[in-house]
This record gives structure tokens, sequence and C-alpha cells, in this order.
């Protein structure tokens, strides 16, 4: 039998309550040497908030260490408080066990026992002590450098190795060495498992050089692929020095635990294998040491509805159902395959490998295959010509001009197009090009209609207005001789119009198709609305502030509220004007009137980033490309427009990284600065972290990257088609349209 919890005791360990008193010992879990004799049990002590360390009082309890000495540490906690450890190691493998914040054990008042580093249990004189297995692992203690935080945010402390040959964990030693034996497992000694992870950080190198943001996006790639996490549930944080970086886990599904033991994983598998996750199920794939996961995890992972349990039958079972789903995806693919021939002879298209299937999305479970597309092939002077001019770029797609100005604002059109072309999409793709529109869920038309009001003339006397007015003219001709658009009316039609003048001349002959618009200020309810149209981002014209991981972030950004623009606006802009004469006596506030050049956009990036929260008054439109720059420099939105619209808010909720004011609130003398001045550091750190989280929905990019902008924009696209579909389909038999609306 192996040893338990003991009453025996000699005089030499008697408690100070005197011989009656119940004795425990405790023995290392991974050696079985004696660690611990105490009066009380492990699991009846306090915990730690900080790392759930086991807090043992010496005042009140006995505590009889058989422990060496393993040094001291310095820890950064919350708030840059540092904390000393004077830490323990077993006698028997020089695990660390324990530690004491006073230099001298006598002195000490509290142990703390890291949590899963002790058992009642000694495993030598367990019969199955020496037939280890994968399972054992899962008995290791989490060291410290990953801890669970406040909040259910679990913190991966990581020291940075750049300019590597590739990114991997290297091979550091845990700390300990095996005196007595090395065990065996898959072939590989039991002590490899722990190499590349220490007690105060994991390290990784990685290609690119650390003073680069480079570096941190190669960084969290790599970790979400460790760690089997999406980047919008990571974001990454400044350490101690300049390699020391701290990576922070949003999600909450799973303890600290199970991220050493992906960690693990991936190091038995010599730094190749990576974890495919899915949210719901919790499934892991192309890993050995998988199946064992399932039973260890205190939170989710040992959950009943967890698809593995570690019985036979029930890992047959699942590997059937796998087997079955594999089938039918098989199945679906092959049948709904299309003919992939572009009439673009000088592009090659992606290979039908784009259409299958995928698991991931901000809502978790299974993705739907990519919403099928069809591009309609129009001559370069709709879209591509008014960027290529001289025709240099004549049979090839071109890359956004980087002398551009404000053009690129407005850009969307540009970037959903390129998503369509071959190689315009990556991971993740929510949207392919099919060739046949009968196999098709959308129509894309491919007219720059931004680009066009901002090249061919903004004033209606100015003749190059003519040339806006007839490619709008010759665009619907073109439409209307297309039996796709006879047939829905052009409902199940996707037409781009994010500049607030774009296709100003004939939009209402366009009204029925799903518009893509920055907002619904310019447009009259029978034209565009929220229920068949697309809010999309403007695309941001300041840099992204990849570098954003300071020790301190509330303190780091000094400045309380910021704002850099126009402050003489029409329509709804007019609060621009009243709100610069409430905020100019306010120290903590910059508000700037300013135009947008170059290094007006320069002045507006390093003042978002030096600032707290960036306010975002309505213009001549509700929205303004502020908001996004605001995004992407993680400073916190204040908005104040009443007739806003967001995007992508029904996967999104603004109130956790934004804050709003009506008109009437934001004019108030006092009222704004006083509840931005109320806000608590700890407040505005999660929603600074939150924005840090989402700001990769907001980047445009070409390829495109798993959820960024434009394969958000395609996936609202998909949501509005049920009801496109429903219109379609009554307006066929009904003789009588929209009979219901009318009176009786």
């Amino acid at each position: 039998m192996p040893k338990r919890t003991t009453h025996t005791y000699s005089s030499e360990d008697a408690a100070p309550d005197g011989p009656n008193s119940d004795l425990f010992v405790y023995y290392c879990k991974h050696c079985s040497s004696h660690v611990l004799i105490t009066d009380t049990q492990l699991q009846k002590m306090p915990k730690r908030k900080t790392d759930k360390a086991h807090v043992l009082d010496k005042t009140k309890h006995l505590a009889r260490l058989n422990v060496k000495e393993a040094g001291k540490v310095l820890l950064k906690r919350g708030e840059g408080k540092l904390e000393k450890q004077f830490r323990m190691s077993c006698t028997g493998c020089e695990l660390f066990v324990c530690y004491r914040s006073e230099e001298t054990l006598e002195h000490a008042t509290f142990i703390y026992i890291v949590d899963g580093a002790l058992s009642s249990v000694a495993a030598e004189t367990n019969p199955q002590a020496n037939k280890f297995t994968v399972s054992e692992i899962t008995d290791a203690p989490v060291p410290p450098c990953i801890s669970q935080l406040e909040g259910g945010l679990v913190q991966v402390a990581i020291e940075v190795e750049d300019r590597a040959q590739r990114s991997a964990i290297t091979s550091i030693p845990y700390d300990l060495e095996y005196q007595n034996s090395i065990f065996f497992i898959d072939g590989m000694p039991k002590t490899e498992w722990f190499k590349g992870v220490n007690a105060d950080d994991v390290r990784v190198t990685v290609a690119a050089p650390a003073a680069r943001g480079e570096a941190n996006s190669e960084l969290l790639e790599f970790m979400g692929k460790v760690l089997g996490l999406r980047l919008s549930q990571m974001t990454l944080q400044r350490g101690w020095n300049n390699k020391s970086k701290l990576l922070i886990v949003s999600y909450n599904f799973l303890d600290v635990c199970c991220y050493f033991q992906r960690i693990i994983s991936y190091l038995a598998s010599g730094n190749k294998n990576t974890h495919a996750y899915d949210d719901k199920q919790a499934i892991w794939t192309s890993c050995p040491v998988a199946r064992y996961n399932y039973a260890t995890c205190s939170r989710y992972c040992s959950s009943p509805n967890s698809p593995i349990d570690g019985s036979p039958m029930a890992n047959a079972k699942a590997i059937a159902s796998v087997a079955a789903l594999l089938f039918l995806l098989v199945s679906f693919s092959v049948f709904f395959s299309s003919d992939l021939r572009s009439p673009f002879s000088s592009f090659s298209l992606p290979s039908s490998a784009s259409l299958r299937p995928r698991c991931s999305g901000i809502g978790g479970g299974a993705r739907p295959p990519p919403l099928r597309v069809f591009v309609y092939d129009l001559p370069r002077r709709f879209n591509l010509g008014m960027l290529d001019r001289g025709g240099h770029w004549e049979g090839r797609f071109p890359p956004w001009p980087k002398t551009s100005g404000l053009k690129k604002q407005h850009s969307v059109e540009y970037w959903m197009m390129a998503s369509l072309m071959p190689g315009g999409s990556g991971e993740g793709a929510e949207a392919v090009r099919v060739l046949d529109g009968d196999e098709a869920d959308a129509f894309f038309v491919p007219f720059f209609s931004s680009l066009s009001f901002n090249t061919h003339g903004h004033n209606m006397t100015d003749p190059d207005t003519e040339i806006d007015r007839q490619l709008q003219i010759d665009l619907l001709d073109i439409l209307k001789k297309s039996k796709y658009w006879e047939r829905s009316a052009g409902r199940d039609h996707v037409i781009p119009m994010h500049h607030p003048n774009a296709f100003r001349f004939l939009r209402d002959q366009v009204n029925g198709s799903i518009l893509v618009v920055a907002d619904f200020g310019r447009y009259p309810r029978n034209l565009a609305f929220l229920g068949k149209d697309v809010v999309a981002p403007y695309v941001h014209v300041v840099d992204s502030y990849l570098e954003d991981a300071p020790p301190d972030p509330f303190e780091s950004r000094p400045t309380l509220l910021f704002f850099r623009g126009r402050t003489v606006r029409k329509d709804e802009g007019i609060v621009r004007s009243k709100l610069a004469k409430i905020l100019k006596d306010y120290d903590d506030v910059l508000y700037e009137d300013s135009f947008a050049t170059g290094e007006g956009i320069k002045a507006s990036s390093q003042g978002m980033r030096s600032s707290k929260f960036c306010l975002h008054p309505a213009g001549d439109t509700p929205s303004s490309c502020r908001l996004f720059d605001a995004i992407v420099s993680h400073c916190v939105p204040v908005i104040v427009s009443d007739r806003i619209e967001l995007p992508f808010e029904d996967e999104i909720d603004y109130s956790e990284f934004s804050l709003f004011f009506s008109v009437e609130e934001a004019l108030r003398p006092g009222y704004m600065v006083g509840q931005l001045r109320q806000t608590q550091k700890e407040r505005w750190t999660l929603m600074w972290r939150r924005l840090k989280n989402i700001s990769h929905h907001y980047e445009f990019q070409h390829p495109t990257r798993e959820e960024d902008a434009v394969n958000m924009m395609w996936r609202q696209i998909r949501h509005k088609l049920p009801a496109v579909n429903l219109a379609v389909h009554r307006n066929r038999r009904l003789k009588i349209p929209d009979w219901w609306s009318q009176k009786r």
C-alpha cells in the first residue's frame, strides 16, 4: 500500500499542542522524498492570490522541512511591485517546492508551498510508481513563470533570444537533475520533458530582431501555435528587461496546468508539433501526449463533457466520430467543388484546399466553409487603373501606394478585391473566389467608387467629375445586362461605397444591394440601413503600435485626453468647436486644431501613444478614421457621437474598451473630464489590454490573416445573406409585394 497521512511521530517531531495532535507527512511528487511534516492538512491552508501557493503559518502550526536552499529570486507582481523569494528545493531531486520572504528560515513567519509540488502519497511505495507513463507528467507542479492572475487571466514569463534560425523553445534545464535514475517515456528521458521551462521563464528563440515589432508578432504567432490560442486571446507586455516579455492569456476556460502541459507536450515532440484547438470541445491534435490533458486540467479538461476521457472505449468512440466527420467534410468538399480557372490569364488561383471548412472564429465552434464569391471582371478603369495610370502593373495586382495620403482611409474596396485575387488570402479566409456565378453565395462588384470620387474631382463644377459620373453609368449598364443581377435584382451583390460621397450620382439605383459603408450619416433610409448593409472600419492612417509593452502602461501615458484634428465642422461636427472651448483650460487635456498632413499624422500618432484616452467627436459624418487610429494605438476611445454605428458590433462589445458620452453629457462643463479622472487604474488597464486583444480585427493587409478587417467584413456579409435569400425567394412568388405591411 502507498504511504499516506500518518499519525505516528517521535518526541522530536512533537507539535506545540502536545502529543495528541495529528501529524501529516508530505512528499515530493517527483522523487517521493520526504519534504514536510506539519500538524495541518495542505488543502486546509489558505492560498496566495498571486501564485496560488499554500501558506503555512509557522506561529500556528508545526513546520519540519527537509529541504535545501535554492537561492534568492526577485519577481515583479501587479502594479510593478517587487517580491523577494528565498527558495527551497527538494533534497532528492532539487525541484523548487517552497519559498519564504525572510532571508533565514528561523525568522520566517510564513512558508509558501508551491501548488502541486507535494503529495501525501509517496510514489516510491506505490506499486505503480516505477511504471511511468505520460499521464504522470501531469503531476508536475507548475513553475512560477506560468502564473494565474486575477480575472481568470494567465501570465507566461518569456525570455526572448532573437536573430535565431527559427521560432522554438530552447533547451534550458528546468532547475532539476534526477540523481537516482532517469525514467524513459515514449523513448525519451523524463528529464527532457522539462527542458525549455525553468522556474522563472520560458525561453523562446525568434528569427526577427527583438528591437523591432516583427519579433513581437512572430513571438505571438509562435506561442499561439504552441498553446493552441488565437491572437485575440493573447497580449504581450514588456517584462523586466528588453528581452523579457509577459504573455497575458485572456482565454479563461483553461488553468495554468493546462498551459504548462501544452509547453511540455510541444517540447516532447521535439519543437515540431503544435496544437489545433477548438474552444468548445478542447480537442487537441498532432501531439502524441494529447490524451493525458483531459484528466488533469482542474477547471475544464476534467469536464465530463470532454470528448476523450482516457478510457479505451471512449477514445475509440471519439476516433470513430472524428473519422465520420472527416468523411462528411470530404464528401461535402467534392460535392461543392467548382471550376477555378480565372479569366485573368496572368493570375493563378488558389487551390481548392482553401474551400475546406475550418474551426475558429470569435464565437468558437465549427467554422462554415468560406463564402463563395463571384467577382465581376470589370475593365481596369473601374478599379486598378486608377492606381496604375502608367500601366506599369498591367496583368498584376499593384500594391497600395505609400503616398496616397488620406485616400487610404477609404480604401476598403481595394483590400476586399485583393483578398479575392490569387495569393490574396491567408489562413482563416472567410471568402474565396469562384468563377461560376451559379455556384456563388454572393457577387462582388469591384468598382473603386471611393477612389473614383477622390481622384476625379470633389466639386460638382470640376470637369473631372464627369469621369466619375460616366463610370457609374457604365457600371450600371454592365450590371443590368448580367443574368445574376437580374435574378436577384442585385440583392446578393456587394458594392463598396465607403466614402460618404462615393457613387453619389446613381447610388439610388443600387439601393437593394449589400453596401459596404463607413456609417449611415449621409444616406436616406430607403438607400442604406443596418439590417441590409455592412459597416466597415476606416483603414487607419497611423502606424500600429506594435511595441506597446511598458512595465506600467497607465503611468507611461501622461496625457489624460487627446484630440488632434479639425475643430470647425458642419452638421453634427459643430460639437467640436464647443468642446474646444470647454477643454482648453485643463492641464492634462491636449485638444489641438490641425490638418491631416504627413507631419500632422505623425504628431497624432505620438499623441495617441502617450494618452490614456482619445476623444472621438462627430465630424461632418458620425464616424471618422480617428477612432480606428486610436484603436491601433491602444488609446481608449472616448466616443461623442449620438448617431454612430460601429463595425462588427454583433461580435465585438465596444463597451469593453471604449467610453461613450452623449453630446449633451460631453458639453456639460467638467462632466466628461471628471468621469475620465475617476476611472480607476485597474479598469483602464483592462480596457487597454482588451484594445491590444482586438486591434488585429482592424488591420488591412495583403495577404489577409485570420480575423483581420477584411475577413471580418466577409463574415459580416455572410450574416446578411439569409435575409437577402428570404427577400429573393419571396419576391419570386408574391403577387402583391409586402402585403403584410399594407394597412388592412
